[in-house]
């Protein structure tokens, strides 16, 4: 008896591994933004081209949503709608640029001014009351910020006259749509019988047996 036991306990954890291993892997699958229902925050793989000159506006913009992007704390930063102008070069000024210690002061500086929609989304469970619902969305036309080489050879540029306190903001809205954890239930299909067919077939078949 006690081996018997002992066999359907360790069937029960295999199965509970089981189970654990593929929920935890569809979610993997989906991405980070899976647990917010909206879409994976953008990462930028390579930030150093440009590698001579100036930087352009599309790569401006991929660098400053790779920056702003993240997930920390259960909460999703996400941004939309940015649209930014770049300003002409300008020399390095540690007074003015401070909050970037990294910066090579041999390389100028590229000022921008932006607008854009800055999403933060709490995470969102099948229970939850915040489901579509669960961002506050902070609005900002005219936001400003630099476009700077660093030390280290890539670019990055951050939002340096961004002010959520002072933005204008909506709660309770929906998050950039992306990967749904909505489980969805199969439903059970019983075939359906004929019976008057198959009555007719077995008295035909007995009329023509006699």
């Amino acid at each position: 008896m006690k081996t018997q036991y002992k066999q359907q306990a360790l069937l029960m954890a295999a199965i509970a591994t089981i189970f654990l291993l593929g929920a935890f892997g569809s979610t993997f699958a989906q991405g980070i933004g899976a647990k917010y229902e909206a879409r994976n925050p953008k990462v930028c793989s390579d930030t150093k081209n440009p590698t001579k000159g100036a930087i352009s506006a599309a790569q401006a913009t991929d660098y400053i949503i790779c920056g702003k992007e993240r997930d920390e704390s259960r909460h999703l930063t996400l941004v939309e709608n940015l649209k930014i102008q770049l300003g002409a070069p300008t020399p390095f000024n540690r007074n003015t640029f401070g909050y970037a210690p990294d910066v090579d002061a041999k390389f100028p500086v590229y000022p921008f001014r932006a607008s854009l929609d800055m999403y933060q989304c709490n995470e969102v469970s099948d229970s939850a009351e915040n489901r579509g619902k669960s961002c506050t969305v902070y609005f900002r036309p005219k936001a400003t910020g630099v476009c700077a080489k660093t030390t280290f050879g890539d670019w990055r540029c951050e939002l340096s006259g961004f002010d959520v306190g002072g933005a204008e903001r909506k709660f309770n809205m929906p998050p950039p749509e992306g990967a749904k954890t909505v489980a969805v239930k199969e439903k059970s299909v019983t075939p359906k019988v004929n019976l008057q067919n198959d009555e007719t077939k077995s008295d035909e078949n007995k009329d023509e047996n006699g």
